[in-house]
């Protein structure tokens, strides 16, 4: 899947990146962004919010995350890539969102945050909509 945010691209590009996430929705709480291996290349948190979970805390969910989304590639031939996946959890939602390069966007909104109204917005600033795709 085309997208316009590259892994290769510099970490203030990155941040930036995380910044234009982060400003998309009011119930947006985080954006992180890291390798395919797990390393932590930004993370932004809306100013507002205390962080539900602690830097090692956070560091194991997205490395759990990373290893989901390698589990998921196994099907991919047969049932084409993985656009996103949503968890949705009683206090907040993520969506976890590969991209170009081997990169993956990690977004965390509150839990009352309508998910498909919020993943538009999300899906059309990584990856603008295309006729055929579902979320439009």
């Amino acid at each position: 899947m085309d997208s316009k945010f590259d892994l290769k691209n510099s970490s203030e590009t990155t941040s930036l990146e995380c910044n234009e996430i982060l400003s998309l929705d009011n119930s947006i709480r985080f954006v992180a962004m890291c390798s395919k291996e797990g390393k932590m290349l930004n993370v932004k948190y809306r100013e507002d919010i205390t962080p539900l979970l602690n830097e090692k805390e956070l560091l194991y969910s997205i490395i759990k995350s990373v290893e989901r989304i390698n589990v998921r590639k196994e099907s991919e031939e047969k049932l084409g890539p993985t656009i996103y996946s949503v968890t949705a959890y009683a206090n907040v939602k993520r969506v976890t969102i590969p991209v170009n390069g081997g990169g993956i966007f990690f977004v965390s909104f509150e839990g009352n945050g309508n998910e498909f109204t919020i993943l538009k917005k999300i899906l059309g600033q990584i990856n603008p909509p295309k006729s055929n795709q579902i979320y439009s």
